[in-house]
């Protein structure tokens, strides 16, 4: 059971098991894929109210435990102060695209790595320093990402073949003691993220 606060300021209950188990809610994982969430209607303002987070997810068929801690701690998780013992993800944009990877059958790291590559090249063409690749799902062409921040208010849309993904597999194999493929593994939130933080010196 879990509870949080709607906008009217009413106390929302809802009967959300944390952490959620994917292998007994087989619907769940495509249902986040899709950017929804577990929740509860308000009875106060009949709004539907997002589970919040910290929420986990486990699922032992896809070797699968990590929770999803809320933006706020970002922070605290770049700096190394978070004591969570599995994988961490931050917010809920976070999770939806986690869904869609484990949906695809995909390694995550790997999309980290690809998408590490999008946003290089995304950068030669623009001063802008909030250029954010996002892993949409796969299609007949190969694997969707959506490049954003280039500039204010528009989005390019990015296919790459899966053999880029096979290639971006075996390269990391071959290269797990080199950057940025190091950097990413440490600890237990593997996000390219924080590489900016790094890199800033923060």
């Amino acid at each position: 059971m879990k509870e949080t606060v709607c906008r009217c300021e009413n106390v929302v209950k809802m009967d959300v098991h944390d952490p959620i188990d994917l292998d007994k809610n087989i619907d769940m994982l495509e249902f986040i894929a899709n950017g929804n969430m577990p929740g509860s209607k308000c009875e106060a303002c009949g709004s539907y109210v997002w589970a919040p987070l910290p929420l986990g997810f486990t699922a032992k068929s896809k070797g699968l435990n990590f929770v999803v801690l809320p933006e706020e701690e970002r922070i605290s998780v770049y700096m190394g102060k978070n004591t969570k013992p599995n994988e961490v993800l931050l917010g809920y944009q976070e999770l939806f695209e986690r869904a869609r990877i484990i949906r695809d059958g995909l390694d995550p790291l790997v999309l980290e790595l690809m998408k590490y590559a999008l946003e290089a090249k995304a950068a030669e063409n623009s001063d802008s320093d909030e250029i954010r690749a996002i892993y949409n799902g796969m299609s007949d062409k190969g694997l969707v990402f959506h490049i954003i921040g280039i500039k204010a208010d528009e989005s390019a849309v990015i296919i790459l073949p899966k053999t880029s993904y096979e290639s971006s597999l075996a390269n990391m194999h071959k290269n797990q003691d080199k950057e940025p493929y190091r950097s990413l593994k440490k600890g237990n939130y593997h996000s390219i993220k924080k590489l900016d933080f790094s890199e800033n010196g923060e």
